[in-house]
């Protein structure tokens, strides 16, 4: 079995952790591309890579995060939201612009309505969004 796979739920503990900190420790992973194909089981882990990583190497996964708000009964996604928490909003309204539009093409509500509540966090309002129009997408949120 290989270091990727250890990171799977179904692992024990001890190989998990021992997986989490060999990829936290490594620079040449490129953990954003392995999320987006990952299995459920793994993204959990996955995203704990990511929380452990310097500030600087978790803006480079601020759309992998935001993707994983698509559903917060998700594996990694309540400690994706909590992380985007901690992101300055001007470093993260690029990449948040580009997620609405993406979740409004898709009709996603539930999407939207997780983003929603991140915009709320940060009191964000249609003033700081300059490339859509904010109240219109987030009329179609589920809440």
């Amino acid at each position: 079995m290989n270091k990727l796979e250890d990171l799977s739920w179904d692992n024990e503990k001890g190989l998990q952790e021992e997986a989490i900190k060999y990829f936290s420790n490594n620079e040449k992973f490129d953990f954003n591309i392995v999320i987006k194909d990952a299995p459920k089981k793994m993204m959990g882990n996955l995203v704990e890579i990511i929380a452990r990583k310097r500030t600087d190497e978790q803006y480079k996964s601020i759309d992998v995060l935001l993707s994983l708000l698509q559903d917060l009964s998700w594996p990694g996604a309540e400690k994706a939201m909590s992380l985007l928490e901690k992101i300055p909003k001007e470093i993260l309204l690029p990449c948040l612009e580009k997620t609405l539009k993406e979740a409004d093409k898709e009709n996603d509500d539930n999407w939207l309505g997780n983003l929603k509540m991140l915009i709320n966090y940060h009191s964000l309002t249609k003033a700081d969004f300059k490339n859509i129009d904010l109240i219109k997408i987030l009329e179609k949120a589920a809440w």
